[in-house]
């Protein structure tokens, strides 16, 4: 069944007065819109049946907004309806990050010290692995006999690994998708949005993914964990990256098998088993 989105925003009952409802543009995984109510704005998010098969859970994610909203990091929790599966938030109407900005140094700074108080934090929902959310996915998208590239057994071998290297690691509240885009300056602070991904998992894998996704050198990636207070964990996140491109790629060929947004995936998934294979043969070469 084909929901009409904008009808169902515009008739649910907690709205007193007339709304504004305008399509949101970006955002690979739900179908998003801002709802203007005189003064007010929100951001309404529906999540497509295909987001089961990524293991995302509506009550895990309202539960670590909400924790992330106190910490002063997040957006605020506004409603939810599960008959559409249908999420409500308050807007933040800030600047959007992008990767030059990302790679500002009093950005990394302010950056660093915001996913150390998150990683510091409690009271979140949920544990994964993004080890075992790979082999879980690519195993899904095998089953659903979907694309694949011909070498997907050596990448999952060279992912054990990269296992083995980075060692054992303590759960800890994440955010799992920190996308550039998903980082927005808000009223001189640093929030961050989208928190669908968030469970208790590798703080690396965080520290690993804001380097892959701003495109961070080497002096970047040194003042990120300088502020951090990890400069110990250099070569450990060159390792990360590897593991990040690898579960962008396998997000998108699950994406690719499942889901009925019509994007290209196919191309986002080329483009980052590329980018691991490159990671991967750096990683070899540098024997770390």
């Amino acid at each position: 069944m084909v929901l009409d989105y904008e009808k169902i925003l515009g008739s649910l009952p907690i709205w007193t007065q007339p709304v504004q409802i305008s399509k949101l543009q970006g955002g690979l995984t739900n179908i998003n819109y801002v709802i203007k109510v005189g003064k007010k704005r929100y951001v309404a998010r529906f999540a497509p049946a295909s987001n089961t098969f990524l293991g995302l859970e509506r009550d895990r994610e309202i539960c670590n907004t909400k924790a992330t909203t106190k910490l002063g990091i997040g957006p605020e929790y506004e409603a939810y309806f599960p008959e559409y599966n249908l999420l409500l938030l308050k807007y933040l109407s800030g600047k959007t990050c992008n990767p030059q900005l990302a790679r500002k140094p009093q950005m990394i700074k302010r950056l660093a010290k915001t996913l150390h108080q998150l990683h510091q934090s409690n009271g979140f929902q949920g544990t994964d692995n993004p080890f075992k959310w790979i082999q879980r996915v690519i195993q899904l998208v095998k089953q659903k006999e979907s694309w694949l590239p011909q070498d997907i057994d050596s990448l999952l071998l060279d992912l054990k690994d990269i296992q083995k290297k980075v060692g054992p690691y303590k759960n800890v509240p994440c955010h799992m998708d920190l996308m550039i885009e998903n980082i927005i300056i808000y009223q001189n602070k640093i929030k961050i949005i989208d928190w669908e991904y968030s469970v208790n998992s590798d703080f690396r894998f965080d520290l690993a993914m804001l380097s892959y996704k701003g495109s961070f050198e080497k002096r970047e990636d040194l003042l990120l964990l300088k502020e951090y207070g990890r400069e110990d964990l250099f070569q450990e996140i060159q390792l990360m990256k590897a593991v990040v491109a690898l579960r962008e790629a396998a997000w998108s060929a699950t994406q690719l098998a499942f889901s009925s947004i019509p994007i290209d995936y196919r191309t986002y998934a080329e483009i980052d088993f590329e980018k691991y294979r490159k990671l991967i043969q750096t990683a070899k070469e540098n024997t770390i």
